[in-house]
Formats: C-alpha cells, sequence, structure tokens
C-alpha cells in the first residue's frame, strides 16, 4: 500500500492509502482516507481552513503519527499562513480524531 495525494472539488488536498498497483491518473476517490482530520473544530474561516489543511498535507503531517516530533515544524507552517493558533490546538484535534476518548 501507499500514499496518494489528491485534491477535491473544494480544493482541499487529501492523502489516500492506495494498493501498489493504482497507476498515476487513476482515481484514488474509493480508498480510505489517512488524512488530515476535519479542522472545522478549530474555528477558522473556510479559505484559513483550507490553507492550513492544505499545507499540513505538502508538509506530509495529516495524521497523528506524521505530526509527531515535528513541533517546530507546525510552529513555522502556522507562522508561514499567518494563523493565530496555538500547535497544542492542531495536535489535539489530530489525537482525537486518530486516538479518540482513551
Amino acid at each position: 500500500m501507499k500514499h496518494m495525494i489528491y485534491t477535491d472539488n473544494e480544493g482541499f488536498m487529501w492523502v489516500a492509502i492506495v494498493p501498489d498497483s493504482l497507476k498515476e491518473g487513476q482515481s484514488p476517490l474509493a480508498y480510505p482516507v489517512a488524512g488530515p482530520p476535519d479542522l472545522s473544530v478549530l474555528g477558522l474561516s473556510q479559505e484559513d481552513t483550507k490553507r492550513l489543511h492544505n499545507g499540513l498535507v505538502e508538509k506530509g503531517m495529516y495524521n497523528a503519527p506524521a505530526l509527531l516530533g515535528r513541533r517546530k515544524e507546525l510552529m513555522q507552517l502556522l507562522k508561514s499562513l499567518g494563523l493565530k493558533l496555538s500547535i497544542f490546538q492542531i495536535i489535539g484535534v489530530f489525537q482525537q480524531a486518530y486516538y479518540g476518548d482513551r
């Protein structure tokens, strides 16, 4: 299995888990999405949510394990996007989506 990035009709980039046999240009839409989780709970505008979401995908930070140990990189992304969020808000959303209520 491999990860493939695609963009939906609204301009959001997603990472799908697809079989190795899937060729470039074939649609990954029928396969499970690896992330990122729903960021709407952060209360950002739709445009800022999309910018953050796509920025996370571009940096390879699309699920909780991929985010581990990358706080500095996450902080730099937020700064580059001009978003006034704490990295811990984002980490919390990822942890909730990935691990649930443990």
